[in-house]
């Protein structure tokens, strides 16, 4: 909010740059509130993640934030976060939770010098430092999983590059996500200059599916899978991909 009145602040930048964020973690639920690791705590996320009502105003439109304060306050004791902003991302936007959710993934990754793009993405994002990848590779056929961050529910993503090998036209990449949750995934084309492409990776129910997409035009491909489950709890989800 205080970005919001005061637009040449940019005091909420400084907390992008601590530990644990939206960025340097995106494997954390948007939910997080406390972290421990190695006997250090920290509740930095609940300010860095910021960048998720951000993501509500730039994608949808600024009134989008103050409608869920608007029905959190109808709902009194009976309000519920996530299930409020799903009211409203339906009510006034023809959209829901979960594809808010794979798009606010998408967005995380444009960000820093190196990779942010402030017109169709993060209109600040330049400002931020460059999101964490989990995993490079540049040889196919080959397999991978969620390693070290796996991601929980809520909004934890990851972000896997792809780079070309050769003279190959296109990558065909699967993705098995562990089955009871609620998953979606991104293939996107990154492109600078240039929109980069994203393509939705169909999941059946077993939250299996796969995708192609050329190499024409796009520097590298990043694959984005996120956890959208948000009742019951969904914690450090397993998946795995191949990329051919």
């Amino acid at each position: 909010m205080s970005n919001v009145c005061y637009p040449d602040d940019n005091l909420y930048v400084g907390f992008l740059y601590r530990y644990p964020t939206p960025l340097n973690r995106p494997d954390l639920p948007i939910t997080n509130d406390f972290y421990v690791s190695n006997g250090d705590t920290s509740r930095n996320y609940v300010y860095a993640g910021a960048i998720w009502p951000m993501f509500l105003h730039e994608y949808y439109n600024i009134a989008c934030p103050r409608r869920v304060w608007e029905r959190i306050g109808q709902r009194g004791k009976d309000a519920d976060t996530l299930i409020d902003i799903g009211y409203v991302l339906g009510m006034y936007y023809k959209s829901n939770l979960a594809e808010a959710l794979r798009q606010y993934a998408v967005w995380r990754y444009f960000t820093g010098e190196e990779r942010a793009d402030t017109v169709h993405y993060f209109s600040e994002s330049h400002l931020w430092p460059t999101s964490a990848v989990l995993r490079t590779h540049s040889e196919y056929p080959d397999t991978g999983d969620q390693g070290d961050r796996a991601p929980s529910g809520p909004g934890g993503a990851n972000f896997i590059k792809f780079l070309r090998q050769g003279d190959e036209e296109a990558l065909e990449l699967s993705f098995d996500g562990q089955d009871g949750f609620n998953w979606r995934a991104t293939m996107v084309g990154c492109r600078n200059p240039g929109q980069s492409v994203e393509r939705k990776i169909d999941l059946d129910a077993g939250n299996q599916g796969s995708a192609k997409m050329g190499w024409d035009g796009n520097d590298h491909i990043v694959l984005v899978p996120v956890v959208t489950q948000w009742p019951p709890p969904a914690d450090s989800l397993t998946y795995t991909y191949t990329a051919e």
